[in-house]
């Protein structure tokens, strides 16, 4: 396997982490609340997301040891969510779509998962990571961490070897 496809399996194997631990942080411990009650930055953050849209509504919860607020709206016949922290941060989108406007892949799997005929909703959901790549120790690193600097995955240590120039820009030499 290619060094950049090592990357992208590091990152599939975070992104999967990640997934399963919004699922399970987020059970339970939703609490409704009103535009005008949240802090002020993630008002603004959430109002700027909604872009004109009438939020409809406001909830609070706890992920990951931290305070969320998620508000919905709808847009253009679609509902729309978004999760932002209280200083604004951008953690989570979601917008509701067709299962015929989802990729084969994810149809396909509805189709087994549920059946040919079965009702599905189906989120898109764009999740916000942040990529740190750097040398350290003569090494190079990579950490794939989420808004709140929680740590998803390590990349390997590179070494000095040949692919350790893993940036994206084609030179691995």
């Amino acid at each position: 396997m290619t060094t950049r496809m090592q990357r992208w399996a590091r990152i599939g194997t975070g992104m999967t982490a990640l997934v399963a631990l919004c699922f399970v942080s987020s059970a339970g411990g939703d609490e409704k609340t009103a535009l005008d009650q949240i802090p002020e930055a993630a008002r603004t953050a959430l109002t700027k997301l909604a872009a004109g849209s009438t939020i409809t509504e406001v909830e609070q919860e706890r992920k990951h040891g931290a305070t969320v607020y998620e508000a919905e709206w709808q847009a253009n016949g679609t509902t729309h969510e978004a999760s932002v922290t209280a200083d604004g941060t951008l953690l989570e989108m979601e917008e509701t779509i067709a299962l015929a406007d989802a990729p084969p892949a994810v149809q396909a799997a509805a189709a087994n998962h549920f059946g040919a005929d079965a009702k599905v909703k189906v989120e898109r959901k764009t999740i916000v990571l942040y990529e740190l790549e750097g040398r350290a120790n003569g090494k190079s690193h990579e950490v794939l961490l989420t808004p709140a600097g929680k740590d998803v995955h390590h990349g390997r240590d590179h070494g000095d070897d040949d692919d350790a120039d893993d940036d994206d820009d084609d030179d691995d030499n």
